[in-house]
């Protein structure tokens, strides 16, 4: 159906200034065609949840509760938006050739650096096989699944980059 969207226009234009009739019933194909096809992806937009592997390490954040946490950017900011803010994060990127591991202060509450208290560590699998964070090696893993694992530090002031 796609691929005749723009068949359907070339013709209609093809029909301009003639038969004002077939003209009008392309036109309406088209503006129907158009409106089917919006709705087919508004409902796979909303019935899509790309969040749903986050949906158990959140579950154990507010069993925990936990209020401070420590993950890369798209993962700590979803993470704080789906608990409605309970928990924010310190974000940490990762270097993708040496795997060190930076503070990345972008959409980063300015306080979090000076809250006490014990904070989350939380990686996708691939995260934590990649980032070289020497303190990680120290940390107790609390939760694990099939695409999250989180470790416990005593505070971020325990990590170097935080300091």
């Amino acid at each position: 159906m796609m691929a005749c969207l723009p068949l359907m226009v070339l013709f209609m234009f093809s029909l301009e200034g003639k038969h004002k009739n077939k003209q009008r019933f392309f036109y309406m194909i088209l503006c129907m065609a158009c409106i089917l096809l919006g709705v087919r992806e508004y409902k796979n937009i909303f019935t899509l949840d790309d969040n749903e592997a986050k949906r158990r390490v959140i579950d154990f954040v507010e069993e925990k509760g936990y209020s401070i946490g420590i993950a890369t950017f798209w993962n700590g900011n979803v993470i704080t938006e789906l608990t409605d803010g309970r928990i924010q994060f310190a974000n940490i990127e990762c270097d993708e050739d040496t795997g060190e591991a930076s503070r990345y202060d972008w959409l980063c509450p300015v306080d979090i650096y000076e809250k006490e208290g014990t904070a989350l560590l939380i990686l996708t699998k691939e995260e934590d096989e990649q980032i070289v964070l020497p303190e990680k090696e120290k940390m107790e893993a609390v939760y694990e699944d099939e695409n999250y694992i989180a470790y416990e530090a005593a505070s971020l002031k325990e990590l170097e980059i935080f300091r």
